[in-house]
């Protein structure tokens, strides 16, 4: 997926971005009310769904910090 954001807008990168929060947040939200109702199969599927989340919201938050600092030094 992170192929994509080369090729889109940091206002696109912010958006994602925040769509990113709000799925995460959902799901958070529905593996607190609802884990035990999973399978362990799909417990785990939803889990490492989260961590990949995770793991792009942080490297977008990291990729939009960088390039303000690029826009300060201009």
């Amino acid at each position: 997926m992170r192929k994509l954001y080369n090729y889109i807008t940091i206002d696109q990168k912010k958006e994602v971005l925040k769509e990113l929060q709000n799925s995460l947040s959902q799901l958070n939200d529905e593996l607190e009310k609802n884990a035990h109702l999973f399978s362990p199969i799909v417990r785990e599927i939803l889990l490492d769904t989260k961590d990949r989340w995770r793991f792009e919201i942080e490297w977008l938050e990291e990729d939009i910090k960088k390039h303000i600092r690029t826009e300060k030094l201009e």
